[in-house]
């Protein structure tokens, strides 16, 4: 599995890394934030517009775990204020001057003490003010920390905790017996002998997930189908819905725990995990370059296919570790000039141009753009960790 790193959609998105251009605004005032937690925070700031005017509320900036960003802001006296809170969601950094924020989305609240504050994803939080003068300056920029003693732990945690030798993906999603929705997000990477938090959702009775190992001979599973994306970072609203036919979507079979009062806390052992059939080095045995793309049936799903590709491999060259749960992988391969020079039997859909992994590959209309059936030959596979040659 490749996955582009993450962050919680809960509440906070991605897009608070880089908050829109001010360069219009007069940044007379230089500001070093830091963050010394083991996990990324989102901090806003406020300060006075002007001398006896309203109190500005703007964020978020995305702050990673030991580091610092650098702010330029129109502050005007000695005053500002600061808020944050952890990506996990589970603590905050705060004071006792009330203030309005989004809590969603990239905002600029011009009068962010005395506005309703009503509006969805609008939310009242305790800024913490600080004098600019008071603190450190020891590159001559003030430096405030936003230290682990400083926080707030604010409400209950999902936990899950990876008792491997090596890193993990979690997909998960906390239902609530009143909406018969499933709404999934993933991927959570969680590090060998490490945990993850989440914050919990306090009318959530049941926590679904699906995870799986670095290397992808482990999988921790159920028996509930909800709709992953085999490649990204993803939040779907509706999974258990969806045809989850989409390029590099793929249903996967997630585990059930009922949550109970309190905190929640699941460990992943080697024992609890479905092992992968067969590890799989699939070599390109001609003495020039092939490409070559793959498909198998998935034993969890009865009819389904998957197809994936394209392995672009000079001569002799290999693709290591694929993850195959069948006796039986089928091959289509091309060479450099696109002329087919190993096919069969089998037909499922493919993109000719770009990546591309299609669940449902065997039953697909496959007439978008790019698209066409292409014929796989089969190549048995044994179990444990196997070679397998082409053409």
């Amino acid at each position: 599995m490749k996955l582009k790193k993450t962050t919680m959609s809960l509440i906070l998105a991605g897009s608070f890394a880089s908050p829109w251009g001010w360069q219009c605004l007069a940044a007379d005032t230089k500001i070093n934030l830091c963050n010394t937690n083991t996990e990324k925070i989102f901090a806003a700031v406020a300060y006075d517009a002007a001398t006896g005017e309203k109190i500005v509320s703007r964020g978020w900036w995305a702050i990673e775990a030991n580091a610092c960003i650098d702010l330029s802001l129109p502050v005007v006296d000695d005053r500002l204020y600061l808020f944050a809170q952890s990506s996990s969601q589970l603590l905050n950094w705060n004071g006792s001057t009330s203030l309005c924020l989004d809590t969603t989305h990239v905002f600029d609240y011009q009068s962010a003490a005395d506005m309703p504050c009503n509006e969805p994803d609008q939310a009242i939080r305790a800024f913490k003010e600080v004098s600019i003068a008071a603190l450190s300056a020891p590159t001559g920029t003030p430096k405030y920390e936003f230290k682990p003693a400083d926080a707030v732990r604010v409400g209950g945690a999902i936990k899950f905790c990876n008792d491997t030798a090596e890193k993990a993906y979690l997909s998960l999603s906390q239902k609530k017996s009143s909406n018969p929705k499933f709404s999934v997000d993933g991927w959570f990477v969680i590090e060998a002998a490490k945990c993850f938090e989440a914050r919990r959702d306090l009318e959530a009775e049941e926590v679904y997930f699906y995870a799986q190992g670095g290397t992808g001979n482990l999988r921790w599973r159920g028996d509930t189908p909800l709709c992953t994306d085999d490649l990204s970072g993803y939040a779907f609203d509706d999974a258990g819905s969806m045809d989850c036919k989409g390029n590099n979507q793929i249903m996967q079979l997630f585990h059930k725990e009922r949550l109970t009062e309190g905190e929640f806390e699941y460990h992943l052992l080697a024992a609890d995990a479905h092992e992968v059939r067969s590890m799989v080095d699939l070599c390109n045995s001609r003495t020039e370059k092939s490409l070559i793309t793959i498909a198998w049936e998935r034993p969890d799903f009865a009819g389904d296919w998957v197809s994936r590709g394209w392995y672009v491999l000079d001569a002799g060259a290999c693709v290591k570790d694929l993850a195959v749960d069948s006796a039986q992988l089928y091959v289509h391969v091309e060479d450099a000039a696109r002329a087919t020079i190993m096919e069969g039997a089998i037909e499922a859909c493919i993109d000719q141009n770009l990546a591309f992994m299609f669940s449902h590959a065997n039953n697909m209309t496959c007439d978008a753009s790019n698209q066409v059936k292409a014929r796989f030959a089969p190549k048995p596979v044994a179990p444990g960790k196997v070679r397998i040659d082409v053409p």
